[in-house]
């Protein structure tokens, strides 16, 4: 019996695998299906590329095009192949081995009551394979308290949220600045400084701003009885007055008159006065009354407005008008004054006294003590300003080997992050699956998985848009299995089979095998070839060694047997009484084996 390790290039691009184990693993994986697009998504692509970085030092920026590693790599496995890669064996369950080994991107799907837990082995696993790692999570503490094995060389990055200076930890840490880390912080901490004493300045402003829309109506009234239309209005006023007094003795003049000619009228006489006075008294008596009566008709018609009505009036107008002219103008203000402070709100006596502690703080953490810090945690608020987690120009070397990002919060700080390492872990889902959602789907592909509990094996990728319209039906013979077709161009096509809850992933293995001849190999990591006088035998070392899974067998037909553990296939067996050689079996694997994965499910 020999073993030689199986050339790559004999395996065709292979799909992601789920795993299961009894510590912590989840049968259940989540169900995002690959996307055909050959560059990241766009969603993807907002939260990986970004043109313009900052340098920490000197402060100036490169601008361009070009995307992160991350997103370059990212494009790279989505366009087509994916290269298989090797994963050592480790005493870790085969997820968390597998996500150490990758050399670039690996997602794993964790419950959020075992992050700290797979985060911990993770990190293990990684510096035993003489990686220096790079964790960011929203609970540092809970992962250095599982990591005491690491204590001398694990270090710790504080953000700006934590209060600016880290505390003292076990062992070497990133607590102990050197002289030019701490130029770096001093020179962050004045930039912060000066941003919340100009955020005060413009918070003092607000508030007068707002003082004066209080005052609003005493200062409009000031205003505007200062101004010339107001001084005209008083003179207008003055005239109305005058006008208005001498209508009013105009009327009450003829009205007195009227009333005395109607109450005394001239009597009209006898014959002989009618005869030689001709009654003149009488007519000349009627024709004032009608001429008093159309004088006051003229008199009401003609009457001048009221001057205090008239003068309010005109007040209220002006007052009016300069009142709108001052809310608009200090609501402009205001709005300014508001989008200059951007939520600045840090308390300047505390940056100044982190300021005055850090200058006091003696270097002593030298570049030898430095590099033997091989983990660094810290939270998502320290990246970008803690030293340890600073971009730096785009083109300097990665100052980690791994990147694990604990996806328990937004991608705010995400992208920044991804610049520090040549390789990434992402864990999550965080709250709202945005970005990790979207790189699962880009990464996902898996033959074989389980959808609530029932075994399901994918024939055919689906589109997450064609999903909702893909057609269900039941065996004629077996009800309780599901066929999944996509009706499309070029007729009915076969894309999924469901399972019920009581087939195993071996019988369900065993039954498309033997009705469809279709069999996939969801193997993990580089495989090793035993060749003996009965058989020939194809095994995954990283698979087979997990001991939190389940082993099984499955007749594939024609001298042919795989052996699973949990979802995962540890070894195949090719009978040499049914034919099968070394290079038979290798050309057999190369059509059905899938060794790339770069996802799994950890519960």
């Amino acid at each position: 019996m020999t073993d030689r390790p199986v050339h790559p290039d004999r395996f065709a691009p292979a799909p992601t695998v789920r795993v299961e184990s009894a510590a912590y693993f989840d049968p259940a994986p989540r169900l995002f299906d690959p996307s055909p697009t050959p560059v990241p998504p766009p969603d993807v692509s907002r939260v990986l590329i970004q043109p313009v970085v900052s340098h920490p030092a000197d402060g100036r920026e490169w601008a361009g095009v070009a995307p992160d590693p991350l997103a370059q790599r990212l494009a790279e496995l989505t366009s087509g192949g994916r290269p298989a890669f090797d994963i050592p064996v480790a005493r870790f369950p085969v997820a968390v081995t597998a996500a150490a080994a990758c050399p670039d991107l690996f997602l794993l799907d964790v419950s959020p009551t075992n992050h700290m837990a797979a985060v911990a082995d993770l990190v293990t696993a990684a510096v035993g394979h003489g990686q220096r790692v790079l964790v960011v999570t929203s609970r540092p503490d809970d992962l250095i308290a599982r990591l005491p094995h690491l204590a001398d060389r694990l270090g710790r990055a504080v953000g700006a949220g934590e209060g600016g200076l880290p505390p003292a930890s076990a062992g070497r840490t990133a607590a102990t600045l050197a002289a030019g880390e701490r130029a770096v912080r001093c020179d962050r901490l004045r930039e912060r400084l000066a941003a919340a004493e100009h955020a005060d300045r413009l918070t003092a402003e607000e508030d007068a701003v707002k003082a004066e829309f209080d005052r609003l109506t005493e200062r409009v009234t000031t205003e505007v009885e200062a101004t010339e239309a107001y001084r005209g209005l008083t003179a207008e006023r003055t005239a109305n007055e005058a006008r208005w007094l001498d209508h009013q003795q105009q009327r009450a003049a003829a009205e007195k008159e009227l009333a005395d000619l109607r109450a005394h009228p001239h009597p009209a006489g006898g014959f002989l006065k009618r005869l030689f006075s001709g009654g003149k008294n009488g007519e000349a008596d009627a024709a004032r009354i009608a001429a008093l009566e159309i004088r006051l008709r003229e008199l009401d018609t003609t009457r001048p407005p009221e001057p205090d009505a008239a003068f309010r009036d005109g007040r209220d107008r002006l007052i009016a008008a300069r009142r709108e002219e001052l809310t608009v103008e200090l609501g402009g203000r205001l709005d300014c004054l508001r989008a200059s402070r951007n939520g600045t709100c840090e308390p300047v006596n505390q940056l100044r006294e982190e300021l005055a502690a850090l200058d006091a703080r003696p270097p002593a953490l030298s570049a030898e003590a430095k590099d033997a810090v091989r983990v660094v945690v810290g939270p998502p608020a320290a990246v970008g300003f803690d030293p340890f987690l600073t971009a730096s120009h785009p083109e300097a070397t990665p100052r980690f080997d791994r990147l694990v990002w604990v996806a328990e919060s937004g991608d705010d700080q995400f992208r920044d992050a991804a610049r520090l390492a040549s390789s990434w872990v992402v864990i999550g889902p965080p709250p709202d699956e945005s970005y990790f959602a979207s790189l699962w789907a880009a990464l996902d592909d898996a033959p074989w998985t389980v959808e609530g509990d029932r075994p399901l094996a994918r024939l055919n990728p689906v589109a997450p848009d064609r999903r909702p319209h893909l057609v269900r039906e039941p065996l004629i013979d077996r009800a309780d299995i599901e066929l999944c077709y996509h009706d499309g161009d070029a007729g009915r096509e076969l894309v999924e089979i469901r399972f019920p809850l009581a087939m195993t992933a071996a019988e369900a293995r065993a039954f498309v095998a033997a009705e469809l001849g279709e069999v996939r190999i969801a193997a993990l990591g580089q495989a090793a070839w035993h060749e003996a006088a009965d058989a020939v035998t194809c095994c995954w070392p990283a698979v087979g060694n997990d001991p939190t899974a389940t082993p099984c067998a499955v007749d594939l037909g024609d001298g042919v047997t795989e052996h699973l553990c949990g979802h995962l296939t540890a070894s195949v067996r090719f009978a040499t009484a049914a034919g099968w050689t070394r290079e038979s079996a290798a050309d057999w694997l190369a059509a059905r084996c899938h060794t790339s994965a770069r996802t799994a499910v950890i519960r």
